[in-house]
């Protein structure tokens, strides 16, 4: 693993009025990683994407990705340092198609009024349709390419989504419960490409509720509670972590996915 950290928060904090959502929150992500980050619902994971990618600015505390400094980096700008994500809620565009929908992933690198055209048809034939077309064929979707994604079913539309992010070819790439909803047989194949996207270098950061899933594929756990970091380590360190089972795994069900998982 390299010395310079894909993602770097440091002492980081988001208030919203009285609030203190995040509060004085500090964790590295190893490039290369499969890292999780985990906690009960209103934790403030959300949050943290949404501070990372610049959706928010932060109230104070900086980041930093693969060793720049991006914390008053507009959001636009930090897809050029490498940053992609997807979300909790697929934001997908229901009137256009699958390929459509992933050449507007691709938008970041063509640029230029050229880049800004292809999703609009004007050029049938180009390298960007058939990148595109690939990546569908890459994930077994190449059969829904031309198809209104409004109509496609929620599992095939987060797969979409997340080859869209792929698309724009993120050195660090942020995952908003990628597994949410997914049969096991996708979770499955969710997994698997998962792993591959590290082989070829993505830095991947996940949101996930699924204890088993993130057993399987992360390395590396970061736990919020109230907005602050509670628990870090590995699977098997933030399992026997005491604060963790109080704040997290209190329900028998989460305690039996953490127990059972491979």
């Amino acid at each position: 693993m390299s010395a310079v950290p894909a993602l770097k928060i440091d002492n980081i904090g988001k208030h919203f009025g009285g609030v203190k959502v995040i509060d004085q929150l500090s964790f590295s992500v190893p490039l290369g990683a499969r890292t999780a980050l985990i906690g009960p619902n209103g934790a403030g994971k959300t949050t943290v994407f949404n501070l990372v990618s610049g959706v928010y600015p932060l109230d104070y505390g900086s980041i930093a990705l693969n060793g720049a400094d991006v914390t008053h980096v507009s959001q636009g700008e930090r897809i050029k340092f490498g940053l992609a994500r997807s979300f909790q809620n697929i934001r997908l565009i229901a009137h256009l198609t699958a390929l459509e929908n992933i050449l507007l992933g691709q938008q970041i690198r063509a640029g230029g009024l050229r880049g800004l055209l292809y999703p609009l048809n004007v050029f049938r034939r180009n390298k960007w349709r058939d990148e595109a077309r690939a990546a569908l064929c890459d994930v077994g979707l190449e059969a829904y390419g031309d198809d209104m994604v409004g109509d496609l079913p929620y599992g095939v539309q987060k797969r979409i989504d997340l080859v869209r992010a792929e698309l724009a070819r993120p050195k660090l790439l942020l995952l908003d419960e990628p597994a949410a909803g997914l049969n096991p047989t996708e979770t499955e194949e969710l997994q698997a490409h998962l792993e591959g996207l590290t082989e070829r270098g993505i830095t991947l950061v996940v949101v996930e509720h699924d204890m088993q899933f993130i057993n399987v594929l992360c390395e590396h756990v970061v736990v919020l509670n109230f907005g602050s970091k509670i628990a870090e380590g590995t699977p098997e360190e933030v399992r026997n972590h005491g604060a963790v089972r109080e704040a997290y795994l209190g329900r028998e069900e989460d305690e039996e996915a953490f127990s059972h998982a491979s």
